[in-house]
This record gives C-alpha cells, structure tokens and sequence, in this order.
C-alpha cells in the first residue's frame, strides 16, 4: 500500500513522481507532453491543472489510487477495493476480521497517547490508516456476502453514470441553482463550466480541483463514483460524526469492540448456515457504519497530529 497523502497537490505530485520511469514515461502512457505532464504534477506551479480525465487514466495506468483517496476523504467517503477479498473463504474472511480485535487495543491505546500528546509518528499513522481501511474492506465484503443470503439485490451496484463526462454533465444539469449560480460558486467563468460539463465538447475537462468544487457546491456525487468505478473501486458515504471531543470518539470507536460480540457470533451463524435474518442483516450494517464514521473521524485528527 501507498503511504497516504494529505493535499490533494501533494497526491498528484506523489504519484507522478512514485511511478516507474517516472513523469516522461506516465506521460507516454497517457498520450500527453512529458513537459505539459510536469507542470501539472509540480505543486509549485497552481496555475497548471491535471484535469479530471488526466487523474483517472494515470490512475489507471501506475494502479495508485492516493488521489482517488483524497477525493474520498475531502467529500466524506471512505475508498475501498471491493475486489481485495472477493476470493478469500468465508470463514477465513470472518476470521481475518475478528482478529482485528486483538490489535484493537493496542492501535486504541496509540490514538490515545496520540491524542493527548497532539502528535503522532507519520510510520504509526500509516500503519493505524493501512488496517482501519483493511478492516472497511473485509466488513464491506462480509455485509456483501450476508446480504446474498438474504436474496437482495447488490448493496452496491454499478453507478447509474460510469463515464466522467456523463457525470459532470448530470450533475450540472441537476444542480437547482443553474449553470449560473454553480459557476459563481465554484469561483469559474460561466462559459469555462458550460463548456467542461457539455457533451457537445467532449475533449474539454474540468480540472481535479474544480471537479472537487463541483462535488462540494452540489453535494451531488455522481462524478466521484463514476471515477472509482473506472479504477475498480468503490466510495462508501460514511456519516459525519458528532462527538465531543478527541477522546469521547476513541472512547466511541474502543466501546465497538467491547460491545461486537453479539454481531460476530450473529454473523459467524450466518455464514454457518447460509442464511441471516433480514432485521438482522440491517443492525449489522448499522453497526458497521457507525464504526467506520469514528474510525474516519479518527484519522482526519491522527492526519493533523502526524510529525
């Protein structure tokens, strides 16, 4: 896994710089000018952008996803590869989840220091972050394996738009403010907006960053899902949590793991048996989803602390 990043600049450049022959070869793979690729990946130079489409297919090709991650985490969604344990046995995916447990108190116990020291070591950060994303995965897989047994459609599906245009397109389209009011508020020019988001101009992008404004203004999602999906990935919305403080949320997300033990025997039933009741499944994954809202609330005040 690759260490993770905390700007979005930072990820572009990061990228760019981690992939093998470096921005001359990424270059050739996306078809661009070596020198135009450069610019666009130097934090130093804000006014040249990677656009949307860019970020995607370098995504693609270097199969580094830290941008897609920052993209996740400034809109309040958690980044997963679903795939990452779609071939592992049921009951070796359930005990590779339970025994997260037994870290569980040492990982809370460095947040706590963490927390009441407001610092943190950036190796410590990355090793709590790589397993808190770990642990999103086997859950999402598990809740997608239960809910089979229950005969439902997928929890989730494909994303209605999967091509970044059609995306961007909708969600303009769909804002109720007009194409107008969105520009201003995005802080672009009206025919720059019309111009990116039209079908009639399907070489125009917008940039990452005004595709993250786009995001943010609209509250509409759809380009977001349309990306992770091109990667093979998929973003959960995960609910903002309304803690306190530092410690009432460790205390929030240390109370899961004393508290689960009814879930895991509930679960491993299930996948004894083959079945899980309806009711049952919806608590589970209630559960489950609050426990990734503090461990991502968690992370974004472990990210502030890392020295």
């Amino acid at each position: 896994m690759k260490p993770p990043v905390n700007s979005l600049e930072h990820a572009i450049a990061e990228t760019s710089h981690d992939y093998p022959g470096g921005i001359q070869a990424l270059a050739e793979k996306i078809s661009v000018n070596p020198g135009t690729l450069y610019n666009k990946c130097n934090p130093g130079m804000p006014s040249h952008r990677l656009t949307l489409r860019e970020a995607v297919d370098i995504m693609h090709h270097s199969r580094d996803v830290r941008i897609l991650e920052v993209l996740c985490r400034e809109t309040h969604h958690a980044c997963v590869a679903p795939a990452q344990f779609r071939y592992v046995g049921d009951m070796a995916l359930f005990d590779a989840w339970t025994a997260s447990d037994m870290e569980h108190g040492k990982t809370a116990e460095s947040i706590r220091t963490a927390l009441s020291d407001a610092r943190i070591d950036v190796h410590e950060y990355r090793a709590i972050h790589a397993e808190m994303f770990a642990d999103f995965a086997r859950a999402l897989e598990l809740l997608d394996r239960l809910n089979a047994f229950c005969n439902n459609p997928p929890r989730n599906p494909p994303p209605a738009v999967t091509d970044l245009k059609q995306a961007v397109f909708e969600t303009v389209q769909n804002y109720p403010g007009g194409l107008s009011q969105l520009a201003r508020k995005m802080g672009v020019r009206e025919v720059d907006l019309h111009k990116k988001s039209s079908l009639e101009h399907p070489d125009e992008h917008l940039s990452l960053q005004d595709a993250l404004s786009l995001m943010h203004e609209t509250t509409d999602f759809t380009v977001l899902h349309a990306a992770a999906h091109l990667l093979d990935h998929a973003c959960v919305l995960i609910p903002r949590y309304h803690g306190e403080d530092d410690m009432a949320l460790l205390d929030a997300w240390s109370s899961w793991s004393d508290e689960r033990g009814d879930t895991v025997t509930a679960i491993h039933q299930a996948l004894i048996d083959g079945s899980i009741d309806p009711q049952e499944l919806a608590g589970i994954e209630a559960e489950m989803f609050k426990d990734f809202e503090t461990e991502l609330a968690l992370l974004a005040r472990l990210a502030s602390m890392v020295q």
